[in-house]
């Protein structure tokens, strides 16, 4: 009996690797080398994904010698090495920064051509604040359409872009990401007529300006062809208090089909008492997640983020949820007082009440009457040390006299310093 498996079998374990990280680049790198059974499936996780992105925005209208811009990388790639181009299935391009390399990058619509863009399930195109749509160059736009128009594409993800660009995506779409999108039309992008509408499954929302004028663009189905009513997964960051009002809008276009609800509350709300929405109207949720800044200040010195939670999961009128997920974020370098003496700090003796009511509310069998779980997830953003041990003890104190302390599952994250995100 032979004591090797199939080729067909060790072939599969490259597809647990993932290219986006560095470890498992190399592994990947490694792998094609080592033997030939490994060499497509190596090669296929190596190249699935074809990323444009100018880091040290070196690009300007005249680059420096020597210096080659991200199209021309792409370019070099695909006429050095052809058979690349059949494993490609990811396009990312991120254009973050000023000035735009993207406005003056010639060769990228070149680059992008050679890929056979019929195959592309994903694409992500990110650009940065003050980046222009109407900046961009007529072959830059018209390869970005060829790609949004992929028959194969489930996958989209845009940021500072037209939202016109859905009008030419195929049926195919099932997860959408829109971040700070125009809803505005261009009247350079005319939409491709499908044989059906959109029905989107996932969808990630997030616009610090015209948050509403999104959300009417994607409801309004007989327009744009864009049905919700499939959707089951809905990630929303709001970016300020009045975001929250605009909730509703999209539960009753999903009221029948979401199952996870992930949701981002203001961490600045000034006012914990209001901006509420209630979750009774999709009847077929199963998880309701909030993250929570649990210390950021608002511009008067309030940190009212958790106290606005509780209040939020207290009000919520009926709902069949099995789990309710809360990430906790505390950034203890400038909280008022000493989490291990609550005793003396009007702020935590606060926050520990705050998650006592949110537990006890959770354990209401007639507000919640399917609850299983309680998740509670903690994350130290402290930039000069991890307060992790004080922080699960202090919650882990907080939740014990609520009646059904069994349904609370605490867990750390590992402690990560916070960032900016661009």
């Amino acid at each position: 009996m032979s004591r090797i498996l199939p080729p067909e079998i060790l072939s599969r374990f490259v597809r647990f690797l993932d290219a986006d990280k560095e470890e498992d680049m190399q592994a990947l790198r490694t792998l094609a080398i080592t033997s030939s059974v490994f060499l497509r499936s190596c090669r296929s996780g190596i190249f699935y994904h074809i990323k444009l992105e100018d880091t040290k925005n070196q690009t300007r209208s005249h680059p420096s010698s020597g210096r080659k811009s991200p199209g021309e990388k792409v370019l070099d790639l695909v006429n050095s090495t052809p058979w690349v181009t059949k494993f490609v299935r990811k396009i990312s391009i991120y254009d973050v920064s000023q000035p735009s390399w993207l406005s003056n990058d010639l060769k990228v619509p070149e680059a992008l051509n050679k890929l056979n863009l019929e195959q592309i399930e994903h694409f992500v195109l990110h650009r940065g604040y003050r980046t222009q749509w109407r900046q961009l160059s007529t072959e830059i736009k018209a390869v970005i359409m060829k790609i949004c128009r992929s028959p194969a594409l489930v996958r989209l993800s845009v940021r500072r872009t037209p939202m016109s660009l859905l009008g030419v995506v195929g049926p195919t779409l099932k997860h959408l990401e829109v971040l700070e999108t125009a809803a505005s039309p261009d009247e350079h992008i005319k939409p491709v007529p499908r044989d059906s509408p959109l029905s989107i499954r996932t969808l990630h929302i997030r616009h610090a300006h015209d948050l509403v004028g999104n959300i009417k663009w994607l409801v309004d189905s007989a327009k744009n062809e864009v049905r919700l009513d499939s959707l089951d997964k809905l990630h929303f960051l709001a970016t300020k208090e009045k975001d929250h009002d605009h909730v509703p809008m999209l539960l009753e276009a999903c009221k029948t089909s979401l199952k996870t609800l992930n949701f981002v509350p203001h961490p600045a709300i000034s006012d914990p008492r209001s901006h509420f929405f209630d979750i009774a109207v999709s009847t077929a949720l199963e998880t309701l997640s909030v993250k929570v800044d649990v210390t950021t200040p608002d511009i008067e010195g309030g940190r009212n983020c958790l106290e606005w939670t509780s209040n939020f999961i207290s009000r919520i009128s009926k709902s069949n949820v099995i789990r309710i997920h809360l990430l906790l974020e505390w950034d203890l370098s400038d909280a008022p007082g000493d989490i291990e003496d609550t005793s003396r700090s009007l702020f935590f003796s606060s926050l520990s009440h705050y998650l006592r009511t949110l537990g006890t509310a959770v354990c209401n069998t007639q507000k919640y009457p399917r609850i299983q779980e309680l998740d509670i997830e903690l994350k130290s953003t402290n930039p000069v040390g991890d307060d992790t041990p004080h922080i699960e003890r202090f919650v882990k104190q907080a939740l014990e006299r609520i009646p059904t302390p069994d349904l609370v599952t605490l867990r750390a994250q590992p402690h990560t310093p916070s960032g900016d995100w661009y």
